[in-house]
């Protein structure tokens, strides 16, 4: 238990930071890919409705490439989880390699749970951005209702699922570390007082 403690302090920081940048990459690798893409006469009928089915039909469409794959990137909800990512592995790295300057800042502002707050910022951001991802793989009802093509989830999605729940799973861990630290420091500062006034 405390060799596994150990490799979370020492190295926790940094398998984290590397689960935010895999899922940093698989946010332009192929998220998801369309086949079986069909000709269809909706559009050339001149019903409004149907028309603006098909122009919205044709705009999804259009985020694919020549392969028949799209980054996330291409979709709204992937450029969301992009910033809030960046967000999160930059509060990381300060928060971890900017140690002294954080103790600091703690000790100005007057804030008791100001320390848990930080931690918890990637951690909130990080359990969004899985949300946002798993929100992100609903196709588009309308290219399914008309069965115009078949989209599946492709290698990318199961990389930045991977990736975040690597990096949720490190902080939460870590939090419960610091948590169980600061008790310990507590009970060890209380028995020092003891001690001395003994």
């Amino acid at each position: 238990m405390a060799d596994y403690r150990q490799i979370i302090i020492k190295y926790g920081t940094y398998i984290e930071l590397v689960a935010y940048l895999l899922a940093l990459i698989s946010i332009f690798l192929p998220f998801k890919s369309v086949s079986e893409v069909k000709e269809t006469s909706y559009g050339k009928r001149d019903d409004t409705v149907i028309k603006e089915i098909y122009k919205e039909i044709n705009h999804e469409l259009a985020k694919y490439n020549k392969s028949g794959n799209a980054s996330f990137i291409n979709f709204t909800t992937g450029v969301i989880v992009l910033i809030f990512i960046i967000i999160s592995a930059v509060i990381v790295a300060i928060n971890s390699f900017a140690y002294n300057a954080i103790e600091k800042l703690k000790e100005k502002v007057n804030f008791k749970f100001f320390g848990i707050i930080i931690e918890l910022i990637p951690l909130t951001l990080t359990i969004f951005s899985v949300i946002l991802t798993l929100i992100g793989t609903d196709n588009n009802d309308e290219i399914v209702k008309l069965n115009i093509a078949r989209i599946k989830l492709a290698y990318g999605f199961f990389l930045l699922l991977i990736a975040l729940i690597v990096a949720i799973a490190l902080r939460i861990v870590y939090i419960l570390l610091i948590k169980e630290g600061v008790k310990l420091n507590n009970k060890q500062k209380y028995v020092e007082q003891i001690d001395e006034v003994v």
